[in-house]
């Protein structure tokens, strides 16, 4: 489909062990397992520690991962959006003050799902009509605290 990736606003950057055998795009959705390696989420993830702001395995620290944390309100993310994933749909009005779930596509991009609004994890803040995306913070339920 290839969406544009998240843009952090207003996020802290940290970097972190990545667990061996790892492999995800630009802009995945992390995560801290047991043994505080990063990882990324699974489907419909219920703990997002942030969004990673490069590829899997790229010098000069391809055994670590930068991560845009999502540990609080202020820390929001410009994502594009779609409900079928393999459109970008535009932003409305209607989708400010909203929330959704978050969905990745067969690219391994991660993007704002619309359709979802039974397992939400982003809340709609804002919306850019010339890019074609949204400005989001994950909900505090699925923040994962950062060591």
């Amino acid at each position: 489909m290839g969406f544009v990736p998240c843009t952090p606003q207003e996020a802290e950057i940290r970097r972190y062990d990545m667990k061996a055998a790892e492999v995800w795009a630009i802009g995945a959705v992390v995560l801290l397992d047991a043994n505080e390696e990063l990882v990324e989420a699974g489907a419909d993830p219920a703990t997002i520690l942030g969004f990673v702001q490069h590829a899997s395995g790229v010098e000069p620290y391809p055994t670590k991962g930068y991560v845009a944390l999502a540990d609080d309100e202020k820390a929001r993310f410009w994502l594009t959006g779609s409900s079928d994933g393999s459109a970008v749909a535009t932003p409305a009005k209607a989708n400010l003050n909203q929330s959704y779930g978050l969905a990745v596509d067969s690219d391994g991009i991660w993007y704002l799902d619309l359709s979802d609004t039974t397992n939400t994890r982003a809340y709609v803040h804002r919306i850019d009509l010339e890019q074609n995306r949204f400005e989001v913070s994950i909900l505090a339920a699925n923040r994962q605290a950062a060591p």
